[in-house]
């Protein structure tokens, strides 16, 4: 399952499924090979999928590559 898929799961739920999830989505990222994390988090579409990803907990360089792609979402979104 991609981080995408696992973000929208998370964001679709609430509860003990939603804490469910996150624990799924924190497997995901300890097993996950780093550069391939990085990549996707670049696809990310939403500043909530960044918070949620966030949430999760991440190291440093996903740190730096979730504010970077935080923060070109939000520019974007400052030109709309």
């Amino acid at each position: 399952m991609a981080l995408e898929d696992l973000v929208t799961l998370i964001k679709n739920s609430s509860g003990l499924l939603k804490q469910r999830n996150l624990a799924i989505l924190r497997n995901y990222l300890d097993t996950s090979v780093e550069q391939d994390i990085i990549n996707e988090i670049y696809r990310l579409q939403t500043i909530e999928d960044i918070r949620i990803l966030w949430a999760a907990g991440l190291t440093s360089p996903l740190q730096r590559a979730a504010l970077t792609r935080y923060d070109q979402i939000k520019a974007f979104i400052a030109r709309e």
